[in-house]
């Protein structure tokens, strides 16, 4: 009686358990009985007939069962069935589907041998550390797509600064004048940008017609001058012979520079003068002021990017 007693309680139970799991039902009824009828041939050890009857109820890629306790248990049974008709790649797989169901099931050490129980071992540990390599693998390919996209969002922030750079600049263009270049004094120097030259010119070919000018004035008034007081005639035209001569040195000079300047101004003649400069961008293009911000602690990253009215916030 004990004996009959501890080869049905494995049916026993789970009858039990799905009776506590959902409301009877026809159905469900129906695939106990047949679960049961298979378990039949296993107790009495006509493996055969219990690989034949198991196989009716989860050997097809969709199980005809839809009690999950039923097809973790048949799968259970049939796994062990094709281990006694020499069938072990066909256990293997079972024993692969039933942790696949259940990963944490354990094969019960009393009611089954022990090299059947060692073959569920074995494929449970090479399931586990399947798995275990996967999630690795998940784990290492997450943080890579995580990588190339914060470094794809710093590229993009770099662009973006980029852009705001050459935006914060304008070129001003202006068109010169050949009739500048032909002014004296420097003007086609300080069109063409040569200021250094420009002062130069500006300055000698002013000194040499203010030294003219004054020059001319003065040898002018001589003779004419009813205040100046009688002087000796030698003396007179003394001063206005060297009067002449630095007036007509400085007259020299100023048209030696001018014309100097002028074929220089339009040897070097600059068409269009471009000028950079500073332009002030509205608050939404700066972004000079924010730093990307660092991945947070639980590993994610958040950085922001704007230009002008369009944003974009991403966090992975």
């Amino acid at each position: 009686m004990g004996r009959f007693l501890w080869a049905i309680w494995p049916a026993l139970t789970l009858a039990i358990a799905l009776a506590l799991a959902s409301p009877p039902s026809r159905a469900k009824a129906g695939e106990f009985e047949d679960f049961a009828h298979a378990q039949e041939a296993y107790d009495a050890g006509d493996f055969e007939t219990a690989v034949t009857r198991f196989e009716a109820l989860v050997g097809g890629a969709i199980p005809r069962l839809t009690q999950r306790l039923l097809i973790i248990e048949s799968r259970k049974y049939l796994g062990a069935s094709y281990f006694f008709v020499g069938r072990r790649r066909q256990a293997v797989e079972q024993f692969e589907a039933l942790l696949a169901e259940e990963e944490d099931y354990q094969l019960d050490r009393v009611l089954f041998p022990r090299e059947v129980v060692d073959l569920f071992v074995e494929v449970r540990e090479r399931v586990v550390e399947a798995r275990r390599r996967a999630e690795e693998q998940g784990q290492q390919e997450e943080e890579a797509r995580r990588r190339r996209e914060a470094e794809r969002l710093l590229q993009e922030r770099a662009r973006l600064l980029r852009l705001q750079e050459l935006a914060g600049r304008q070129v001003v263009e202006r068109e010169n004048s050949r009739l500048v270049a032909t002014v004296p004094f420097g003007a086609g120097q300080f069109q063409n940008g040569n200021k250094p030259l420009g002062w130069l010119l500006l300055v000698g070919e002013g000194a040499a017609l203010a030294t003219a000018i004054t020059t001319f004035v003065v040898y002018a008034s001589l003779p004419n001058d009813p205040n100046r007081p009688p002087t000796d005639p030698a003396a007179v035209e003394d001063l206005s012979s060297t009067l002449r001569v630095v007036n007509w040195i400085s007259l020299a000079t100023f048209a030696a520079a001018a014309l100097g300047g002028v074929f220089e101004a339009h040897l070097s003649f600059v068409a269009v003068d471009r000028e950079e400069r500073d332009r002030e961008l509205p608050d939404d293009l700066d972004l000079e002021g924010e730093d990307p911000p660092p991945p947070e602690a639980s590993g994610g990253l958040d950085l922001s990017l704007g230009l002008g009215g369009v944003g974009a916030r991403l966090r992975f």
